[in-house]
């Protein structure tokens, strides 16, 4: 028995090797799927913080939030995309976000000032906006 299987294995030990060579990278490459199809899944639904954009572009140009009585403006994603500051055209976001049908979210983002503080809601990211 032992002669047998010693037999075998010699036999087909090219084989073997050739097997796990195969094996070994298809699995890693498995492994590596999966793992960016969570992250995808996970992400997808998150929407990003503009928080720090917004307040990089306060700083850069406040005439251009006008906030009404309640502290409140609406700013469209597109200033943050591409804005004229100094007859200069500057992006502050260098790559806009990309809704599940991949298509770019170019919505509003409401902007309060509470105490000095600005404060972004970027649950409007992807709406449209009426003119």
């Amino acid at each position: 028995m032992k002669s047998s299987l010693k037999t075998h294995f010699k036999r087909y030990l090219f084989h073997y090797i050739f097997l796990g060579l195969l094996l070994i990278p298809l699995s890693i490459l498995v492994i590596v799927f999966i793992r960016d199809l969570k992250l995808y899944l996970e992400d997808k639904n998150k929407l990003p913080d503009y928080t720090e954009e917004v307040k990089q572009l306060y700083e850069i140009k406040p005439s251009l939030f006008q906030f009404d009585e309640n502290d409140t403006f609406v700013l469209k994603v597109d200033y943050l995309l591409e804005t004229e500051i100094d007859d200069k055209i500057i992006r502050i976001v260098k790559r806009p976000y990309l809704s599940e049908d991949f298509e770019q979210c170019v919505g509003y983002l409401i902007v309060k000032n509470i105490n000095g503080n600005i404060v972004v809601d970027n649950s409007h990211i992807c709406d449209v906006i009426d003119y």
